[in-house]
């Protein structure tokens, strides 16, 4: 383990190293979230002729647990990482929940996180040549050791699975994912066992990458890129299992703009989205329906006044609700360096914009911000070139505090 062994896990005992059978396989004090949060990072770095660049962004992931901050890496070797945060503590600790094996063509890439109330589980893009999809990982409460699902149903025998996402229920995990211009969702059933569907089938006009999903207290939500200009989304009640997936429509681009980056997530009352909108008359959208296979409705966001005099958005825009009931969202200005945050009062229609860093500071940023809350602050993970980072706000107040989680 980089960086020593945690004297404490995020929930109890220590940290550990998790390995798969047969070869290597493959956490600021803030009050109680509430909703779903789920994200993936960047892929891993690794040589040009090994992997391929997969399509799309993910987001960096941060999640509240009520006790700690949670969140996941591709260290510099690629080892999946996971980081804890106690608290009332400063220190970020760190384990190992899986190995690449280059040796065998095999890498690991964009992970994504989740919270169950009980464990924590990271899904993962495997590359391996020809082709291993989907890996997942769990971590209970209370265990100190990452087991491996091994039953996962893989798309065409084991194509390549681009940005995955998981996410819970309430009662069960859930996963999106891309391959070959089709989009995907796996279902945890009651003996474990991870089975797949197909969302949206490609055909010789249309492609979908950069999906995102969430669930409300009926149904799962699921968003996509269509071939990399328009945006659509899809829903499925729960206990629907063996029905197609709904489209609810949403909105499309033009020659001279395209949607990128989407992200959503459930307020309890309502589905809400961010999505950019890249090209020209460069915005972020904030999106919201009351109910899966209701019309959707739409805003642009308010643009900050930057010093270049052009926005250019890259990378994703993140969304969460927090527990006094405001939408807030992050996204990065790739022009300025300058990564922004927008909030909505609760009970109020306009949103209001700030600096998360500074425009033209020396500081890195990333393209691939996400963002969670607590009953006092929120928090920003971003991941630059210089490493992971987190921001933490109390609300209403500034500045951004930024710490260092992993070089």
């Amino acid at each position: 383990m980089r960086g020593g062994r945690p004297t404490g896990s995020w929930y109890q005992g220590s940290g550990t190293e998790a390995r798969r059978a047969g070869r290597p396989s493959l956490r600021l004090a803030i009050g109680a979230l509430v909703g779903l949060l789920v994200a993936t990072l960047p892929m891993a770095a690794v040589p040009a002729s090994a992997a391929p660049e997969p399509a799309g962004s993910g987001l960096a992931p941060i999640v509240w647990t009520g006790s700690s901050l949670i969140t996941t890496s591709v260290g510099e070797n690629g080892d999946i990482l996971f980081w804890w945060q106690a608290s009332g503590k400063t220190k970020w600790n760190e384990e190992v929940v899986a190995k690449p094996d280059p040796s065998n063509g095999i890498y690991l890439m964009q992970p994504s996180i989740a919270w169950t109330g009980s464990e924590a589980a990271i899904a993962v893009n495997e590359y391996s040549g020809d082709g291993s999809g989907l890996e997942i990982w769990t971590e209970v409460s209370g265990s100190t050791r990452w087991n491996p699902v091994d039953d996962v149903q893989l798309v065409n025998g084991g194509a390549e699975v681009f940005t995955p996402q998981i996410a819970w229920t309430g009662s069960n995990l859930v996963v999106t994912g891309e391959s070959g211009g089709s989009l995907y969702f796996w279902y945890q059933d009651s003996s474990g066992a991870f089975l797949e569907q197909q969302v949206a089938a490609a055909t010789e006009s249309d492609t979908y990458s950069q999906p995102t999903i969430t669930a409300t207290n009926g149904a799962v939500v699921i968003l996509a890129i269509l071939n990399g200009t328009n945006i659509e989304a899809w829903y499925q009640p729960f206990g629907d299992s063996g029905t197609p997936w709904p489209s609810d429509g949403l909105g499309g681009g033009n020659s001279q703009s395209r949607f990128e980056g989407p992200s959503v997530t459930w307020t309890g009352s309502q589905v809400i989205a961010a999505v950019e909108v890249q090209g020209t008359n460069a915005d972020v959208e904030y999106l919201s329906q009351s109910a899966p296979g209701q019309p959707w409705s739409n805003t642009g966001l308010p643009n900050p006044s930057v010093p270049s005099g052009e926005i250019s958005w890259a990378g994703n825009a993140a969304i969460n609700w927090t527990p006094n009931s405001n939408a807030v969202i992050t996204a990065t200005d790739s022009a300025d360096n300058t990564l922004y945050f927008w909030w909505q009062s609760a009970g109020t229609a306009n949103f209001h914009v700030q600096t998360v860093t500074a425009p033209g500071s020396s500081a890195t940023v990333g393209t691939t911000p996400a963002i969670t809350s607590g009953s006092d602050a929120v928090v920003i993970s971003d991941y630059t070139s210089d490493g992971l980072y987190r921001y933490a706000q109390e609300y209403a107040t500034k500045p951004w505090r930024p710490q260092l989680i992993s070089p």
